[in-house]
């Protein structure tokens, strides 16, 4: 984890960006070796379009499966191991793996609380005030993300995957933390 923290502040960018001319626009095509899931996007901080293409489905695919795995097991969103993903192996800029993640782990979420419900092991009094706390977190987070650039958005994401792996190396040590 320390090693994709690594990888993530130091960022990829195989995206084009596009003159802000270009907003309105479709005036620039999507590069020639393009294929299906290859998108654009209007980065409003930037104020540009960017273009990106998507590489290496089968990898994302085993990967997102792993996360999956991961979050039904230990119930963590597993966003720290789809975004540096999309990002570092799949070329999807961060902007759009971290809107992408969030859409995953709902999903993934949604089974997993399906089969925890149906085995009762779901407290609605006590899930209430994190459903709602999840909610407004959420909302406030969807609206920084569009008024800060990706540079920030990186090292953020690099940030909470230090901070990850110091505190599974700390709870390895048998040191207590929060």
């Amino acid at each position: 984890m320390a090693a994709t923290a690594f990888l993530v502040a130091k960022g990829r960018s195989e995206h084009h960006a596009l003159s802000p001319g270009d907003r309105e626009q479709d005036t620039q095509p999507i590069p020639p070796n393009s294929g299906p899931l290859d998108a654009r996007y209007f980065d409003t901080e930037a104020n540009r379009k960017v273009v990106y293409h998507v590489q290496r489905v089968p990898f994302g695919m085993g990967v997102s499966y792993g996360a999956g795995v991961v979050s039904g097991l230990l119930g963590v969103g597993g966003g720290f191991i789809k975004v540096p993903a999309m990002t570092l192996v799949m070329g999807v800029p961060i902007k759009v793996a971290a809107a992408t993640s969030n859409f995953m782990i709902g999903v993934t979420a949604v089974s997993s609380f399906l089969v925890y419900l149906g085995r009762g092991e779901v407290h609605p009094a006590a899930t209430t005030p994190l459903i709602l706390g999840t909610i407004v977190g959420g909302l406030v987070g969807t609206r920084l993300h569009v008024h800060i650039g990706d540079r920030r958005v990186q090292l953020i994401l690099a940030a909470i995957l230090v901070f990850a792996t110091l505190q599974m190396i700390l709870r390895t040590l048998g040191v207590g933390v929060g």
